[in-house]
């Protein structure tokens, strides 16, 4: 839902909660701030939508010398809408998948979203996570698939885990037919008529990562809707797939030297 604009950041990046997990760097760009232009315009960190590279080039590097993070040398996804998850160790890939799970400090996950919810997850000092969470992945089980992962990886249990839901569309914005939410998604009202019902995917999501074991105290998620800040997020749903993409990272350890970011209130 729409946010007061003191909400808002005016940079190009969001960082991670506050008091959200010591030792641990995450955070996920807005559009603001960058080369791109038209409708793709200003900060897009997708090659694959159409955008001049060497504009999105200069993205990462703008973007990486802000959050003083090595985004460029980062473990990346083929997103895939499903739930396989991979552990690794190893920078400067690209994993078919939609889940990341390291215990290397100095290692930074990263994905591209435009609705779909980034899921942040760490065990202090120990290890992190990222997921891509759409609703199919939701609906499949995404939620459990990277807690599990985290937790074999770290020999650490769900409780122990902080979580952070970053910014995606939103109830507001969002609805599927009865038939694709049945299961996972009950009891939501119908959207405006009897063919679609209005589906909030955060609290979905939120709602799984409880029943895998994680306490509720400990999930942070944000109150932004990507659909309706069309100053500030992409969304392929309200763009009708013709738009760009944020950036989303999670890393086990500190940035390296001089960062300003807005930090979420949740």
């Amino acid at each position: 839902m729409p946010a007061p604009e003191s909400t808002l950041p005016s940079i190009g990046w969001l960082a991670a909660p506050a008091q959200w997990s010591t030792g641990v760097t995450a955070g996920m760009s807005t559009r603001r701030g960058g080369d791109s232009q038209g409708h793709l315009a200003e900060s897009n960190y997708s090659f694959r939508v159409g955008d001049i590279p060497a504009r999105v080039t200069r993205n990462w590097h703008r973007l990486e010398a802000a959050a003083a993070v090595p985004l460029t040398r980062a473990a990346r996804l083929r997103l895939e809408h499903g739930t396989r998850i991979h552990e690794t160790s190893r920078g400067n890939c690209r994993l078919a998948g939609d889940g990341l799970v390291t215990t290397r400090p100095g290692l930074p996950l990263v994905l591209t979203v435009a609705d779909c919810l980034p899921l942040m997850l760490a065990v202090e000092a120990r290890g992190v996570a990222l997921a891509h969470c759409g609703w199919r992945g939701i609906a499949a089980g995404i939620a459990p698939a990277v807690v599990h992962a985290l937790a074999a990886a770290t020999g650490c249990p769900p409780g122990a885990m902080d979580a952070w839901i970053g910014p995606g569309i939103g109830p507001c914005c969002f609805s599927l037919p009865p038939a694709s939410t049945a299961g996972w998604a009950d009891g939501y009202p119908p959207a405006g008529n009897s063919a679609a019902v209005a589906v909030d995917l955060g609290e979905c999501l939120a709602a799984g990562l409880v029943a895998a074991g994680l306490a509720r105290g400990k999930i942070r998620q944000s109150p932004l809707c990507t659909s309706c800040h069309a100053e500030l997020f992409y969304s392929h749903r309200r763009d009708h797939g013709r738009t760009g993409r944020m950036l989303t990272w999670v890393m086990l350890g500190e940035p390296q030297g001089e960062h300003a970011a807005l930090t979420e209130s949740h």
